[in-house]
């Protein structure tokens, strides 16, 4: 945008459209800036945040008073919109993107660009107040962008200087992702939900597309606070979206379950399956849980 003051971006300049608000835009130079009349006026809501233009920036799905923005060794959080930011840690030099999580505002996922071995993906619970590896078995190269995938279990895209990774918490380590992708940086990485496909911005190589990474879900998964699912409603959201290998049981393992959770159940069998596929939902032993179901 044309600014009065003249400030000038980064060689690719971060701009983020509000998840909530379809006139809202907001561009990181080495202030923040915002408009709420689709770009044609903008206002500043993130000064002090160092003199370096800003190489990322993202605004929470479920929040948009969450936002984050940072340079490779900086990352900067506003949990009011703009008003007040905090400086918080990053797990190393070189982040060059995070994701948020579709529901909590403080999970974020940041990936490193640098050739350091085993340090490429990091998770944050707090917001980026402190850091968890999980960088597992990606080959030592720098990692560009990543992108979560909403209705899966913590799916990850992860776009890297060559190939695509995708990771969930139903599977032990990264799976290569290229889908007949050449051997090319890949620099940005967006999921287009209406027609399920995964883009990929590439160095040199133009725009690339594939479908969505197709998950298998059978066996028993716990449902509580800190088990396979948070909640019921994660569980059956992942149920959704995946392919049935074979029976799915959720059993819930929380003493007191909260109530008033509603959701459609759909079934996808996978093609390579000859059984039949049920879903029992239960609570554990000793957990005294009422559940409901209807049609």
């Amino acid at each position: 945008p044309n600014l009065s003051n003249g400030e000038k971006g980064a060689w690719i300049t971060p701009l983020a459209a509000d998840p909530n608000s379809t006139s809202t835009l907001y561009i990181a130079y080495n202030k923040v800036y915002k408009s709420t009349n689709q770009g044609s006026n903008w206002t500043i809501i993130g000064s002090g945040l160092g003199s370096s233009s800003k190489e990322y920036l993202k605004v929470a799905p479920s929040n948009s008073n969450y936002i984050y923005t940072g340079v490779t060794n900086k990352l900067y959080r506003t949990t009011n919109g703009g008003s007040s930011w905090n400086e918080m840690t990053v797990p190393g030099n070189g982040v060059r993107d995070i994701a948020i999580h579709p529901t909590n505002p403080s999970t974020i996922w940041a990936v490193l660009s640098n050739y350091l071995s085993g340090q490429k993906v990091y998770k944050s619970v707090n917001g980026g107040a402190t850091w968890t590896k999980i960088s597992g078995s990606l080959p030592n190269i720098p990692a560009n962008c990543i992108v979560y995938q909403n209705g899966t279990n913590d799916g990850l895209y992860v776009g890297m200087d060559v190939g695509i990774f995708y990771l969930d918490n139903l599977i032990p380590d990264w799976q290569l992702f290229n889908n007949g992708l050449p051997n090319v940086q890949v620099m940005d990485l967006d999921i287009n939900y209406d027609i399920h496909l995964l883009y990929a911005g590439t160095y040199g190589r133009g725009l690339w597309h594939s479908g969505l990474h197709s998950n298998q879900l059978g066996g028993t998964y716990t449902v509580g606070d800190g088990q396979d699912f948070e909640t019921l409603t994660d569980a059956i959201n992942t149920y959704n979206n995946s392919c049935l290998s074979s029976n799915v049981v959720f059993e819930l393992t929380d003493a007191s379950y909260s109530s008033g959770e509603i959701f459609p159940i759909t079934i996808h069998q996978h093609p390579s399956a000859d059984v039949d596929k049920t879903l029992t939902i239960r609570p554990a032993n000793g957990v005294n849980t009422n559940l409901f179901g209807g049609t």
